[in-house]
């Protein structure tokens, strides 16, 4: 299988995956779930069609968003991640030794279930 997976940004804008496989299609009661195979991200997370996160360049966004603020607060033991279902920032936020409790909530199951089955290098 060799397919294209694209998400529109506008008329005149549109960002595409070849993707070579699907590990992964559902619709929850929230939103349609994929994960697929592309050649140039390996898996990916798509969510209402709008790509989430990837295997191969996940650790950019999620470093990016959790260690700024990690390192620039004097003391976090207690961490709510909301959203965040493929398990990446959970992650990031689990590599700082004073975090005592972190706790994700995500609406959507059937996320957190795909990401971990589908996903598990991202951090399931």
């Amino acid at each position: 299988m060799t397919d294209w997976s694209e998400e529109p940004f506008d008329d005149r804008t549109r960002f595409a995956l070849r993707v070579t496989g699907r590990l992964h299609a559902s619709r929850s009661r929230y939103q349609p779930i994929e994960v697929v195979v592309t050649v140039a991200f390996g898996r990916v997370l798509v969510l209402d069609g709008v790509f989430q996160t990837s295997e191969r360049d996940e650790y950019i966004s999620h470093e990016m968003l959790v260690h700024p603020a990690m390192a620039t607060a004097p003391s976090i033991r207690r961490v709510l991640v909301i959203g965040g279902g493929d398990g990446g920032t959970v992650r990031e936020v689990l590599r700082h030794p004073g975090v005592e409790r972190c706790v994700m909530v995500e609406i959507d199951r059937e996320v957190v279930e795909a990401s971990r089955r589908h996903l598990p290098s991202i951090g399931s």
